[in-house]
């Protein structure tokens, strides 16, 4: 049986700036059966230049003004924290910048480093000293620089490292997904590997834990609408969790890999399978030919398989038509 796929519920900035929405989420996940809730956490003037510049104009910009409300400090963490504690449920947050990676190492129990940041190398370097696992995204860069960010918190210090396969589109259509992707990871790096899924429903996902994905991340909210941030395509929590549940549905499809047949499958093994019956009367002493027996389900006597072992052999017993031949009866 495949081994349990990590759910982490990506709540992200959908909270809205609020802890009681962000409670809520948390809840929410925990219910639908989630593994992990992850946030973002960062100081949007060390994120965002607060203009933008077109040709020789410049203006302010929007997002930043946006990105600013929904900033979560120290305290926020701290509640949300209680919260993942009471609820037995892991508590990851992406960090965008030295302070916030501080606050993540200190209340979080996993640190995610967002796809944006596979290339700010120093930034990575710094993560492994806080001693926490690490699970990176991948969108947006070549193999090369995976292998980079890689070796950059390997050698900051990180020892317990996942990787997770992504596409930094919202949402991600089918044909972009290139989930084979996953197992080009696996191969190159020997470490365990997920996907995060920015798709607009299931398929996506469920396609990535056959193909062998051991976390799956996943955008959720209260109401999918069309509006700032990640709500647009995010899954609602009761999606959310028919997905966990087809997905352990399919862990258990899976199985080890090893051919066995089954109590029940033996069952019908039985009745499927051919043996052999006699076509007529056979006395002490009649040699069996193919004539005068005749391979037929069920399987009760001797099996098809041994036809060459058995033909050409003599009968030591009286064996009445459409009677089931077993071993004992051949005189060896």
């Amino acid at each position: 049986m495949k081994s349990k796929t990590y759910m982490i519920a990506e709540i992200g900035s959908n909270h809205d700036g609020s802890l009681e929405i962000a409670l809520e989420m948390v809840e929410k996940a925990k219910k639908a059966k989630a593994d992990a809730v992850k946030f973002q956490t960062f100081q949007v003037d060390k994120l965002l230049n607060p203009l933008v510049f077109q040709e020789n104009n410049s203006e302010a910009n929007w997002v930043y003004d946006e990105l600013k409300k929904v900033e979560i400090d120290e305290e926020f963490h701290k509640k949300i924290k209680e919260k993942c504690v009471q609820l037995k449920i892991d508590f990851i947050s992406s960090p965008f910048d030295t302070d916030s990676l501080k606050i993540v190492s200190k209340y979080c129990d996993k640190i995610k480093i967002a796809s944006s940041e596979i290339t700010n190398l120093p930034f990575l370097k710094e993560v492994g000293q806080y001693g926490k696992p690490v699970i990176l995204s991948t969108g947006m860069s070549f193999l090369g620089e995976i292998e980079k960010a890689i070796s950059a918190l390997i050698s900051g210090g990180v020892t317990d490292l996942s990787i997770l396969h992504c596409i930094s589109l919202y949402p991600l259509n089918a044909e972009d997904a290139n989930l084979n992707f996953i197992q080009t990871l696996k191969q190159c790096f020997n470490l365990p590997v997920g996907f995060s899924d920015h798709s607009l429903d299931d398929t996506l996902a469920l396609s990535a834990v056959s193909l062998g994905a051991q976390i799956i991340e996943k955008h959720v909210t209260l109401k999918r609408e069309d509006r700032i941030f990640d709500h647009a395509h995010s899954m609602e929590f009761k999606e959310f969790q028919s997905m966990i549940d087809k997905i352990r549905m399919i862990e258990s499809a899976l199985g080890n890999g090893i051919k066995t047949i089954s109590a029940k499958e033996m069952e019908i093994k039985q009745g499927s399978n051919r043996s052999f019956f006699a076509v007529e009367q056979l006395e002490p002493g009649t040699v069996l030919t193919l004539e005068n027996i005749k391979a037929v389900r069920p399987l009760i006597g001797i099996p098809v398989v041994f036809q060459d072992e058995i033909i050409g052999k003599k009968i030591k017993k009286n064996i009445k038509p459409d009677y089931p031949i077993f071993w004992e009866d051949i005189d060896w």
